[in-house]
């Protein structure tokens, strides 16, 4: 909240994805908002919200540790976002895990637009545990526009924080919700973000 003043949406989400044996990867999904003049309500006025496509592929050293070069385009009707990225994974044999990942955020936007395409240097970072049939994770993003965009407080660079936890019901359905904090890209405060879903592996 600040001066009264919130933003509420709802949106959702479907992706498939499938890595085959030899490390190569790749992934689809498919978004939605609620649109109108209820954004915050589920399903209302609903419209499409772009799309994702990725490829990816993961080199394991061993058991413990993996590379996996990959790249993103997010489309929708006003923009393309290019997401060449490179993420690094280390699994403890206890549950624990960490990892990393670089992500360039290249917006470009048609010529008639009238607005200069957006350059972005994106870091995660995670940390994470299973134990049994849970998993919880932590996430925290950095992300700093080269072009002086504004992402939060009027400043070109932002911060996120997220927290996971996902419950494997059995082989193929596991549940999960996550809490995030996320910045307004013209205000001093931050926002609260709830995402609930499921995976299901096959």
């Amino acid at each position: 909240m600040d001066g009264g003043k919130s933003d509420k949406s709802n949106a959702d989400r479907v992706s498939v994805s499938h890595r085959f044996a030899n490390g190569f990867g790749f992934s689809v999904e498919a978004k939605w908002k609620s649109g109108g003049e209820n954004t915050s309500q589920p399903y209302s006025d609903f419209v499409g919200n772009g799309h994702e496509e990725s490829i990816s592929w993961q080199w394991k050293a061993d058991k413990n540790f993996s590379v996996t070069p990959g790249f993103n385009i997010e489309s929708n009707d006003s923009r393309s976002i290019y997401k060449p990225n490179l993420r690094v994974q280390y699994s403890f044999d206890n549950g624990f895990y960490v990892a990393a990942r670089y992500r360039y955020d290249y917006t470009r936007y048609p010529a008639n637009a009238g607005k200069d395409d957006d350059k972005v240097n994106r870091g995660d970072a995670w940390a994470g545990y299973v134990f049994g049939d849970w998993r919880t994770e932590l996430n925290y993003v950095y992300a700093r526009s080269s072009e002086g965009v504004k992402r939060n407080d009027n400043k070109p660079y932002s911060q996120e924080y997220n927290l996971k936890v996902a419950y494997k019901l059995d082989k193929n359905w596991a549940p999960y919700g996550e809490l995030g904090n996320v910045g307004v890209n013209d205000r001093s405060d931050r926002q609260t973000r709830f995402r609930v879903g499921v995976a299901y592996s096959f």
